[in-house]
């Protein structure tokens, strides 16, 4: 994981220094700073330079975490997930990323490298990003643009069974649908309570989010709320709620919901 830190005055960011950064909060318009969550030093500063409350910090560096929103004191503690850079090697197949955003400032923790941020780096030397609000809406439109495809994807595999299982058989689907339903199963585990946060995030009142950092925000969550619906029915599948499946050993094709199609698959 990449530690990094930004200095940003109007639309020009630097990137400095973690001490450089820590010189300039209060100073500068804006300063962003990423931590490892392994680096051993990065929860005293956090209680330290920082100046976050304990709640906070545990928060920020706990081993498990889901998605969330909550408003304390004069900032927010923001808990999301997205692709990272290595996600074949992440059982969770969504990385965490820890946000604390109040006026002039933003501290940001992860374990692994999230692919979003990719993007946020981009808009702070392109002048798009230059505040917390900008930085946060930026990172939540990234992290829906990057799993929107993969979950219609996931969609397009079923038609793809759907179309198979009359010349292969049920049987031959087998992984397949088991792949799907895992995946589908671990996305909406996140994805579901992602939605609500971003909601909250976007009816948030404060003076470091603008009505366009809202509507974006409300944008992704609107987007994240389609795509937890699409992932509540793994197993359905276009042209109605049933489908004429030939299950292989038995002499008659019987007409199955899919519910009970993926029940035969699990046994």
């Amino acid at each position: 994981m990449t530690a990094r830190a930004y200095i940003v005055e109007g639309t020009n960011a630097r990137s400095v220094t973690r001490e450089e950064a820590t010189a300039s909060l209060g100073k500068a318009s804006f300063v962003w700073i990423h931590f490892d969550q392994c680096d051993e030093t990065t929860e005293a500063w956090l209680a330290g330079p920082g100046g976050l409350g304990h709640l906070v910090v545990g928060a920020m560096v706990a081993t498990e975490t889901r998605p969330r929103m909550d408003a304390i004191d004069d900032g927010v503690l923001v808990n999301l997930r997205g692709l990272d850079h290595e996600a074949a090697g992440n059982p969770d197949l969504l990385s965490s990323i820890r946000l604390w955003a109040a006026k002039g400032r933003l501290f940001s923790v992860t374990r692994r490298d999230l692919s979003a941020l990719d993007a946020v780096e981009a808009g702070l030397k392109s002048g798009a990003v230059h505040d917390p609000g900008d930085f946060v809406s930026t990172l939540a439109s990234a992290i829906t643009a990057e799993l929107d495809p993969d979950v219609a994807a996931l969609g397009d595999t079923l038609d793809d069974c759907e179309e198979a299982v009359g010349r292969r058989g049920v049987l031959s689907m087998r992984r397949v649908i088991a792949r799907v339903r895992s995946k589908s199963i671990a996305y909406r585990r996140f994805v579901a309570p992602q939605r609500s946060a971003l909601d909250k995030l976007g009816n948030l009142r404060g003076d470091w989010l603008d009505d366009e950092d809202r509507a974006h925000l409300n944008e992704a969550a609107d987007r994240a709320a389609r795509m937890a619906e699409e992932l509540g029915f793994p197993f359905a599948m276009l042209g109605g709620s049933t489908a004429s499946l030939a299950i292989l050993g038995d002499p008659d094709l019987v007409l199955i919901t899919l519910t009970e199609f993926a029940d035969v698959i699990r046994r």
